[in-house]
Parts: structure tokens; C-alpha cells; sequence
């Protein structure tokens, strides 16, 4: 908040509530366009988790210099280094991955996830993902469904 220049009454959910509101009207300056219409794009891509599970111990640095985090099972999830990527980067992870990491034919375990996954639970190990309220995430859903209709409409 104080990097978009505001100040804000910090963990009450009202406040929380208006100041995500303030943040997802902003312009986004690399864009020109409000960063709802970014979260909203985002959100509509298909997305992978991508589980490098058993790969060597002295190749973690590369795995981290990509972007990878680790999942210390303790949630159910594998005990394994792991990375969400957009479907259209899905084929080139892969190809990194039996490339430079098991340098042979590979098949990772994937996971699809969605804009509507659990924000608690098995994502929580390997994903920070920006926890809203119940009412506001509704409010974002009704949002996102009145969008779609006017553009199908146009």
C-alpha cells in the first residue's frame, strides 16, 4: 500500500477491503490499464504446478535460480521443489527439466490449478497467493462473470 502511496488502518476488514479496492482501480503505469483488468487476465490463463520431485540435492541452486520452491511435505503435498507456470511456458519447463535437471526423458508430476483453487490447504505449501475475504472474493467472481458477459456481448 505505501509503494501506490496509500496509508491505511492495517487488519481491520473493512479497511483491508476499501484499500484493495483503491489498489485494484490504479492504472498500472507499465500498462496504462487498472490492475483489476491485469488480476482478471491473469486469473482466466490455465496454470500448471510443475513437481521436480527426486531431483539431485546438488542441483537445488539451479532449480531456485528458476523460480522453484520447496514443499517439505508436511501438508500431504510431495516433498519436492515445484513452480507454477502459465500453459504456454508448460512445453519449455518441461524441456528444462530433462534438459538440465535428469538429463533424460522425464515425465513431472503437474497439477492444474485455477483462479478458483482452495486459497488454504494443499496450495498454501508452494504458492503465496493473496488471501480475500469470502464477501470479497464474490464480489471479485461477480465481477469477473459481468465482464465476460459484456464482452461476449461486444
Amino acid at each position: 500500500m505505501n509503494g501506490a502511496g496509500f496509508f491505511h488502518q492495517a487488519h481491520r476488514a473493512v479497511d483491508d477491503c476499501h484499500a484493495l479496492l483503491e489498489v485494484l482501480v490504479l492504472d498500472l503505469p507499465t500498462t496504462g490499464s487498472p490492475a483489476l483488468a491485469l488480476l482478471l487476465k491473469t486469473a482466466r490463463k490455465k496454470t500448471w504446478r510443475v513437481w521436480a520431485e527426486q531431483s539431485p540435492f546438488e542441483l537445488k541452486d539451479s532449480l531456485k535460480r528458476r523460480g522453484y520452491r520447496w514443499s517439505d511435505g508436511s501438508d500431504g503435498l510431495p516433498r519436492s521443489w515445484c513452480i507454477d507456470v502459465h500453459e504456454a511456458a508448460l512445453n519449455d519447463e518441461i524441456a528444462f527439466l530433462k534438459a538440465e535437471i535428469y538429463l533424460r526423458d522425464f515425465e513431472p508430476r503437474l497439477q492444474t490449478l485455477t483462479a478458483f483453487h482452495p486459497l488454504l490447504g494443499e496450495d498454501l505449501a508452494c504458492t503465496i497467493r493473496l488471501e480475500v475475504p469470502n464477501r470479497m472474493f464474490r464480489v471479485l467472481r461477480a465481477i469477473d462473470e459481468q465482464d465476460k458477459l459484456h464482452a461476449s456481448a461486444a
